[in-house]
């Protein structure tokens, strides 16, 4: 029997199918079948369904003979399953690598609970992705397993079926079952979560939930919304056939208002002309399933001592519906038997056409709108309780409510007197409709509890069960929504619909005047530092004055950082000034002036500043000065195609007319070696003078010493004696999106607990690169946000790149670097390369995952032949590097002198910085590894 059962419907998603099979059938987990269940859809997905089956034994194929929609079919799935647990996946997402091993472990860990709940990211048809706004609420900490009274915060998590593993005996025990109809998910959640004994939560990304641009329900406007309705008709409808919980009453309740809420809200849901319809549809399920918990119904004048007891004696179910008014509790509310989910009640459905799990997803932003419901946050064990409490509840919180009448006037009334002071900080751990303030509720109740049953006025605490396990009628108390969020919630009960579009044409047309003021804010603010930058033209130029920049403004580091230093170090007299973004000014020494882009000091001091220092480009506006001093450094020895050379790469985007504009205004251009020199001549042609100084950035690779080597390591947090292994790729053109080709998780399995890897994403990445979870391997780390990657060279004993600069300026420590290279003709295709890096590499060179592994696992990264390579491929492109480049240029550009700059020192007379890591074992150092055979081939025989 195996571990899970991954159940697939597909409906229409012949595009995606294949992905969503593979990422599937790919996992390093491999104890699991994938049901893939052919929903009768029209389109190939049966036939790659068969053709996936017929290659893989763990696959089996079901075929529909009619459509019957998402819900069924996964039911169809469940009934054919044969693993312990259960996983639904849409037929258009993607399960994250490592997702079913990580899961498993997590079980294991809780203790095989009846449901995990695990995180999920968003991404969308343009490339980007989003994240789980509610990943907070996937903590592992406390209790492996709980119940959902111990976290309500559970209900903010997206209500969809796909973020979940869940038992199959305890899904066959409760014979709980998906409905017909859109948003079905909804009633599932909801009857999972509440009726499950133990919860675990999984705070890694799992699933890839893909947002197709048109075929889904979020994207388009059909009746199909009004399924809403039915689908929380079924939920009220589990509640009331089990009585012990119908302290979540009031939960659902909320929860509904606010997902009647979203759909309203959200633009090309609802056709033209049915929102009145919604509206009455809307009012009349909050008449019929009203509930109020207690300290909202006091708030509102509703609930005397008399009517409360009531209240709790109708949650055991002696009286009217549990949590109902009165005038509410002579209304009958389907049963259903207890233990299995209401059966649909389609008749009251409207007539939709039948569709699947990819064109009918639950609504995953109703969570969003949620975030301030409360869960249940406190219990009262007995009549007793509800009536003893009343003076400690009144005191404790006196939430402001909405005023019984649905006048427009009287709500607006309400939601401008609602607000009250700002909260401190402290008071924010028990804001309302947090997770964090139902927590601190449920504990305030639970003292107030102990203190009346002190005075003798609650009963004894073992005769009720706690609220939340089987058997216990309570009442939760709620901390008092916002006052938008009340006001939102009145509206759709009382139907208020031509109220709530006047709200929200006066909210869009507020929207569009603070725009609008804002655009002519920005308007006359760049037009007065238009004014104020020529003005400062006019002035004489500072010649005691320099401005520094790097890689688009963010922060203090590569070669104008170590200028910048060895300026105030050999010519105090020239004052300093740093551009840097906000997010990036601490990086920036405490003896040098912060300028922040677009400010009035920014634009002063690039029109007076006699020299400017960047190793990209200034503000495209910057007016190149008589007098004024540009040092272009650059950030690395080209191996891609650069400048004018990608004329015929359309890939690279570039402007080449503003490109040329920039280039006239170098007065110099910093080399490294001569082969950059050959290249930055052709790729920027200009009147520029090329300095073949070397790179500043790269003299503390010469001049570092073991302390500091240590110092940075230590912090680091590197366990001393470990390897560290430096993954850093490059950007690809060709891929709108960067997404990591190499199995970091794999690779740090094969090398070992005494290997780190630490991961560095490409500087234009929107993120790290490495993005760990709670099971993810702790010797993976990542370092993209630290501010020099000249200090993670020092701490790292090894580089594996792939075209990246970086591999020229690493190779001055004399350190082993190997190339994993699993796309050279797409990238070559797309960017082009000055000479082809495989016939002549500063190390070993892997095509795969495998072939890495097996360079690390043989000793070849660091055997004789990855250094004869690496021997000759600094001779090649380090020759200037030698620790003292900051200060030739320092002494050329700023103090004037041409002659009697410090000499090269020779390769052979360097000594690098130290390697941190451990005695090297050299039982492997004469072997040649096979797949790096043709590499030694292609190059010349002198270097063989």
């Amino acid at each position: 029997m195996p571990r899970f059962s991954v159940i697939v419907p597909a409906y229409q998603v012949q595009e995606y199918l294949e992905e969503c099979l593979d990422s599937v059938l790919s996992q390093s987990f491999d104890d699991f079948e994938l049901i893939a269940v052919d929903d009768c859809s029209p389109d190939a997905c049966g036939e790659l369904i068969d053709e996936y089956a017929s290659r893989d034994p763990r696959v089996r194929p079901l075929h529909l003979p009619e459509n019957i929609g998402p819900g069924h079919a996964r039911n169809h799935g469940t009934g054919h399953a044969r693993g312990d647990y259960l996983l639904f996946l849409d037929g258009d997402d993607t399960l994250a690598p490592g997702a079913l091993q990580s899961v498993s472990d997590r079980l294991k860990e809780t203790d095989s609970p009846d449901v995990l709940v695990f995180d999920h990211v968003r991404t969308f048809w343009t490339g980007e992705s989003e994240s789980n706004r509610f990943a907070g609420e996937l903590h592992e900490e406390g209790p492996a397993s709980f119940t959902l009274a111990d976290r309500p915060g559970l209900l903010r998590v997206p209500m969809v079926a796909w973020n979940k593993a869940y038992s199959r005996e305890f899904v066959e025990r409760h014979g709980f079952a998906f409905p017909s109809g859109s948003y079905e998910d909804t009633p599932w959640t909801y009857a999972v979560l509440m009726s499950a004994a133990s919860l675990a939560t999984l705070d890694e990304v799992c699933v890839r939930h893909r947002h197709r641009r048109r075929g889904t329900t979020l994207a388009t406007a059909s009746l199909q919304h009004f399924d809403l309705f039915d689908q929380y008709g079924r939920v009220f409808a589990f509640l009331d056939s089990r009585p012990q919980l119908a302290g979540w009453r009031p939960v659902v309740y909320r929860r509904m208002l606010d997902h009647f809420g979203t759909v309203l809200a959200r633009p090309g849901r609802l056709p033209r002309g049915s929102r009145a319809e919604f509206f009455r549809r809307a009012r009349a399920h909050c008449r019929q399933y009203r509930t109020l918990d207690a300290a909202s119904a006091r708030a509102r004048g509703r609930l005397p001592a008399h009517r409360r007891r009531s209240t709790v004696r109708g949650a055991a179910g002696t009286s009217p519906a549990a949590g109902t008014s009165p005038a509410e509790g002579s209304r009958t509310t389907p049963q259903v038997p207890a233990g299995a989910l209401p059966a649909p009640s389609d008749q009251h459905s409207p007539t939709v056409a039948p569709t699947d799990s990819a064109t009918t997803p639950a609504d995953t932003t109703s969570t969003a709108t949620a975030s301030t419901s409360a869960g249940p946050t406190s219990t009262s064990a007995d009549t007793a309780a509800a009536s003893a409490r009343t003076t400690t509840d009144q005191t404790a919180a006196t939430p402001t409510a909405l005023p019984d009448a649905a006048r427009p006037g009287r709500l607006f009334r309400a939601a401008r007197t609602a607000r009250g002071p700002r909260t401190s900080r402290a008071a924010a751990r028990t804001v309302p409709g947090t997770a964090a303030g139902d927590a601190a509720a449920l504990r305030a109740g639970a003292a107030a509890d102990a203190a009346l049953r002190a005075q003798g006025l609650l009963g004894d605490p073992a005769s009720p069960a706690p609220f939340g396990s089987p058997g216990a009628p309570a009442v939760p108390r709620f901390a008092a929504p916002s006052p938008r969020t009340r006001l939102r919630h009145a509206l759709v009960r009382f139907g208020g619909h031509r109220t709530y579009r006047a709200l929200t044409a006066g909210q869009a047309a507020r929207r569009a005047a603070t725009r609008r003021a804002l655009a002519v804010l920005r308007t006359l603010r760049a037009a007065v530092l238009r004014l104020h930058y020529r003005v400062q033209l006019r002035l004489p130029v500072r010649e005691d004055q320099a401005v520094f920049a790097a890689y688009g403004d963010r922060g203090y580091s590569c070669n104008p950082a170590a200028i910048e230093a060895k300026v105030r170090e050999l010519a105090p007299h020239v004052r300093t000034a740093w551009i840097a973004a906000p997010a990036h000014q601490h990086t920036v020494p405490l003896g040098t002036r912060r300028l922040r882009p677009g400010s009035a000091a920014y634009w002063s001091t690039l029109a007076r500043a006699k020299y400017l220092v960047n190793n990209g480009d200034f503000d495209h506006r910057l007016v190149k000065r008589r007098g004024q001093v540009f040092l272009q450094t650059r950030h690395g020895t080209p191996l891609k195609w650069m400048g004018l050379d990608l004329q015929d790469r359309p890939a690279a985007g570039t402007d080449f007319g503003e490109l040329l504009a920039n280039t006239d205004k170098w007065d110099y251009l910093l080399s490294s070696n001569r082969h950059s020199s050959l290249v930055w001549g052709r790729a920027y042609p200009s009147d520029y003078a090329t300095l073949d100084l070397g790179y500043p950035r790269n003299d503390v690779l010469q001049n570092a010493t073991a302390q500091d080597v240590a110092r940075i390591r230590e912090s680091l947090r590197l366990p001393e004696g470990t390897t560290a292994v430096l993954y850093a790729p490059t950007h690809r053109d060709y891929r709108r999106t960067q997404r990591l080709t190499l199995d970091l998780e794999r690779l740090a399995r094969s090398l070992g607990p005494r290997h780190v890897i630490l991961t560095r994403a490409h500087y234009t990445a929107n993120g790290p690169l490495y993005r760990p979870g709670s099971h993810s391997s702790a010797r993976i780390v990542d370092v993209s946000e630290h501010h020099s990657i000249e200090s993670l060279c020092l701490a790292a004993d090894a580089l594996v790149t792939d075209y990246s600069s970086l591999m020229f300026d690493y190779a001055n420590l004399d350190r082993p670097i190997v190339l994993h290279i699993d796309d050279w003709e797409a990238y070559e295709a797309a960017r082009g390369t000055y000479f082809d890096i495989r016939s002549f590499p500063p190390g070993a060179i892997a095509r795969n995952d495998d072939e890495l592994i097996d360079i690390f696992r043989t000793g070849h990264w660091r055997g004789s032949r990855s250094a004869q390579l690496r021997a000759a491929f600094r001779a090649r492109f380090c020759p200037y590097d030698d620790g003292r480049a900051a200060e030739r240029v320092v002494r050329r550009v700023f103090l004037g002198q041409t002659e009697d700059l410090p000499r090269f020192v020779p390769l052979e007379d360097r000594t690098p910085a130290p390697a941190p890591g451990p005695a090297h074992d050299d039982a492997h150092d004469g072997a040649v590894f096979p797949h790096q055979q043709a590499v030694s081939e292609l190059l010349p025989a002198e270097l063989r």
